[in-house]
């Protein structure tokens, strides 16, 4: 009895504790080490403020993926209270009825920026079973999925933590006090910090262990957390040239 309580105590605390661990997943580090960093996404993420990350997703990298960027514009008198209406509406028929002339002119139809888009990218991912499973198929594909959706509130019904960074700091998401950071790595070629995961879509394999699917694509789709400046855009294309060279061995530590 003694040796049976205390093996009961002893396996909750160890699922207490495991609970906090960093989790690692997707493709396991003994392939990482013998493969070039340049086909594998690393994404890691960190809560509020902390140093290491709470999750580290490895996945190789699959065909082509694709980066968009935006801007809106608009009419420069659009905000001049019945200037936009009266240049269409009345006035100008006025004009033209009188004068046969029209008030519309190259000069207002001129435009204004109204804001840029944040970055955008969309690529595929794939997960493969090397030893485990679990761990380099099912975990890597939930906690992805997972990233798109709030955590448990009060009775996992009402004041749900949003996904993803704080919007309501002036500082950077990795230095809030509230949210979540989470930085992309696409091989070694370019880095974003402070990514939204927009969209997360998986396609498991009909190969099975028993454990489950031994193979998986996942569709993600991400955003920067706000509109870039120029500068901040070079900045994401020339982190990942200061990398040291066994950055993926020791990825899941910190930055």
């Amino acid at each position: 009895m003694p040796i049976s309580t205390f093996s009961k105590v002893f396996n909750s605390a160890k699922g207490t504790i495991k609970k906090f661990l960093p989790i690692v997943c997707g493709v396991p580090e003994s392939v990482l080490s013998g493969i070039s960093n340049r086909y594998i996404m690393t994404l890691r993420a960190y809560s509020a403020a902390e140093v290491k990350p709470y999750l580290t997703v490895y996945a190789y990298l699959q065909d082509k993926f694709s980066m968009s960027s935006g801007t809106q514009w608009t009419g420069i008198i659009q905000d001049i209270p019945g200037g936009e209406t009266a240049l269409k509406g009345w006035a100008d028929s006025l004009s033209q009825a009188i004068f046969g002339k029209a008030l519309i002119s190259t000069i207002s139809q001129q435009r204004k920026w109204a804001g840029s888009e944040p970055i955008g990218l969309t690529f595929k991912l794939k997960f493969e079973a090397v030893n485990s499973v679990e761990t380099e198929v099912l975990q890597p594909c939930r906690k992805l999925q997972g990233l798109t959706l709030p955590r448990e509130g009060v009775l996992n019904t009402v004041f749900l933590t949003p996904p993803g960074p704080n919007p309501y700091t002036f500082v950077k998401p990795e230095e809030a006090t509230r949210g979540d950071n989470i930085v992309i790595d696409i091989g070694s070629f370019i880095r974003f910090r402070s990514v939204i995961v927009r969209s997360v879509k998986v396609t498991y394999e009909n190969r099975m262990a028993s454990g489950g699917p031994i193979g998986a694509e996942v569709e993600l789709g991400i955003e920067t957390w706000r509109m870039l400046t120029r500068e901040e855009l070079d900045k994401s294309y020339t982190e990942m040239q200061r990398a040291p060279a066994n950055y993926y061995l020791s990825a899941s530590t910190g930055l």
